[in-house]
């Protein structure tokens, strides 16, 4: 088989900022229910328990009325989902892991080489093999594609990095970006599926907000980050699949046919320092609208919509690897791919 080669080009150093660094504060609405899991269980117990407990007057008589065979305690342990200051979150590591993997995932060869290395690797060392026969039809372009071996300087003794691992890192180097917690006060609901799952679920329409951060980037690279969530060369943004059972639907025990893990992005805002040596109005061709304050640049969501296809114009242009990226959105192939024939 043809092994395709790996463009790596001399990392960029992390011990000055000299380049694109600011923030960027984004949304994600979910379009299907979405899992996300903290690795705990629950026990959901049910309505007809809950009422009968709340009948009792006092520990005692729940204890007895339970010893006697009155009270039955039986329900589901289910699996929940992340939280943190009692606001449901999908984890920065979740969408960075999402956003990186796209990237790896949707690289096409120019000139018998890739912009991007594979860094799905098994403890053995081998590649590991696809989660699911949906992951490997979504992705079968990509994974079918023989890459020289991933980028790793620490055993290779090399800097040189791909594209996507000189932005998001690699063992013995940092990652210039940054993805905190996106949080909302959406409202769950546990849901019991066949073969004696729960899980708790976060609705369709539910908005979650988080920030990232960036340091030292390139323009082109900006772009190629906005691209891996999904951007679009219009300056919209691509529906993206996330979380527990993306790639499949569920049937509940009452019947239903559920789908997961559709999610969009969108952009609020994007700050930029006024340092690293770059004019950011003029490499960026900035909107009038955007306005300097306490150091920053800041462009807001109207600015935004202007700026977005900017940038990911600047990173097709840059990484050809990625010229189709923009088009692609794995939660439209799942739909295409379901309706033809099957859900494994």
């Amino acid at each position: 088989m043809r092994v395709l080669g790996v463009r790596r080009l001399p990392y960029t150093t992390r011990d000055r900022l000299k380049g694109l660094t600011g923030r960027l504060r984004f949304s994600i609405l979910t379009k299907s229910y979405l899992h996300v899991g903290s690795g705990r269980e629950s026990l959901d117990i049910g309505e007809d328990l809950l009422e009968a407990v709340r009948s009792c007057g006092s520990l005692e008589e729940i204890v007895d009325r339970i010893r006697r065979g009155e009270l039955r305690v039986s329900g589901s342990e289910c699996l929940t989902v992340v939280r943190y200051g009692g606001l449901v979150c999908v984890p920065g590591s979740s969408i960075k892991g999402l956003v990186r993997s796209r990237l790896e995932l949707t690289v096409r060869p120019v000139d018998d080489y890739v912009e991007a290395c594979l860094r799905v690797i098994s403890q053995s060392g081998g590649r590991r093999a696809p989660a699911s026969v949906m992951h490997a039809r979504i992705w079968g372009d990509s994974l079918s594609l023989s890459r020289d071996q991933p980028c790793n300087p620490l055993s290779l003794g090399s800097y040189d990095l791909c594209p996507v691992c000189n932005i998001f890192g690699a063992p013995g180097v940092a990652s210039r970006v940054f993805f905190g917690n996106a949080c909302s006060n959406a409202e769950t609901s546990f849901r019991e599926f066949e073969k004696g799952m729960c899980l708790e679920l976060i609705p369709p329409q539910t908005v979650f907000s988080g920030e990232l951060m960036f340091l030292g980037l390139a323009p082109e690279e900006l772009g190629l980050i906005l691209i891996g969530m999904g951007a679009r060369k219009d300056g919209g943004f691509n529906d993206v699949l996330l979380g527990r059972s993306k790639y499949r639907r569920l049937k509940s025990v009452d019947g239903k046919l559920l789908e997961f893990g559709r999610v969009v992005f969108s952009v609020n805002s994007i700050s930029f320092r006024k340092y690293g040596g770059v004019n950011v109005r003029e490499a960026l061709r900035l909107p009038e609208s955007c306005k300097e304050h306490n150091g920053y640049v800041e462009c807001d969501s109207q600015a935004v919509g202007e700026l977005v296809p900017t940038l990911v114009d600047l990173a097709v242009s840059k990484f050809k690897s990625f010229a189709e990226t923009p088009n692609f959105s794995e939660a439209l192939k799942r739909d295409e791919l379901i309706s033809g024939g099957g859900q494994r």
